[in-house]
């Protein structure tokens, strides 16, 4: 049967809604595994979990635990960088989700310590099948070896982490040594290993620090990322426009920052995207 032009129309309109669909299902994973990632590291733990992960994957490939010993380098190297990674990405997260201050250390690790480790043997196997091969572990030494990894993350988090954070507190904060207060900073813009702040009554200080640790210090209900160079507060916003398939926001001083994707469901919802829309 010769498709006639009533039948090629209707398919072709279902394969272009098709890739138009999947490439939209696509976009939304990629931002929102951006934002995620983005989640993760304005938390705490960073960056001393990926890096402590790090060296824990380095020693679990020399020293050969849960059989692997017998694997090719290249491949036993391979499962302790997934395995590690799985558990800095858990940790952080868990961290992310229940310190919010110094104190609530203890109760995050005590109680992730045996609740995370629940889920080891489950990432030992994943790593093993990702890296090609089955299992090859018995449940005793494995129980010995999450209780070990527990330890090993319990006293990294009360020993390392918390004074770490309870030094950076009781020191002067990067804003007081400048001489800034919190309440006065507008917006924030990163370039190259600077911070630009835009400051109430319109004046701008650039000081030699991160985007990320600039952040940390402010207030999360008075502003916040709308670009990964860019932070910006709801008092900030004056106005909006379109900037090619984006936007960008307007602030009193007539500086524009620009809304990535990313964020830009956060900046909708806080009603920045509709504030005084400006038509080119």
């Amino acid at each position: 049967m010769v498709p006639t032009c009533g039948t090629i129309l209707p398919m072709r309109l279902i394969t272009t809604r098709f890739i138009a669909d999947r490439t939209l299902r696509k976009h939304g994973f990629v931002n929102r595994a951006r934002g995620f990632a983005n989640w993760l590291a304005n938390g705490p733990g960073m960056p001393l979990l990926p890096v402590i992960s790090f060296g824990g994957a380095l020693i679990g490939t020399v020293a050969g635990a849960f059989n692997t010993g017998e694997l090719p380098f290249g491949q036993r190297l391979a499962f302790w960088l997934i395995l590690m990674g799985m558990e800095a990405i858990k940790w952080l997260g868990w961290l992310r989700w229940q310190v919010k201050q110094p104190r609530d250390y203890w109760r995050a690790a005590l109680i992730g310590t045996p609740l995370l480790g629940l889920f080891i043997p489950l990432e030992i196997a994943a790593a093993f099948w990702l890296v090609g091969i089955g299992p090859m572990f018995a449940i005793a030494p494995v129980l010995l070896n999450v209780a070990v990894i527990g330890v090993a993350v319990l006293l990294v988090i009360l020993v390392v982490l918390r004074p770490w954070r309870d030094a950076r507190e009781a020191a002067p904060t990067l804003l007081q040594k400048e001489g800034v207060a919190q309440a006065d900073i507008l917006a924030v813009s990163s370039e190259d290993h600077y911070c630009r702040l835009y400051l109430a009554g319109g004046s701008e200080r650039l000081i030699h620090a991160r985007l990320v640790d600039i952040v940390e210090l402010l207030d999360p209900a008075a502003g916040t990322r709308i670009h990964r160079s860019h932070w910006c507060s709801d008092k900030a916003v004056t106005a909006s426009r379109r900037a090619g398939r984006g936007w960008e926001l307007i602030m009193p001083s007539g500086a524009a920052l620009r809304v990535s994707a990313t964020y830009r469901e956060e900046a909708q919802r806080r009603g920045w995207l509709s504030r005084n829309r400006l038509v080119d």
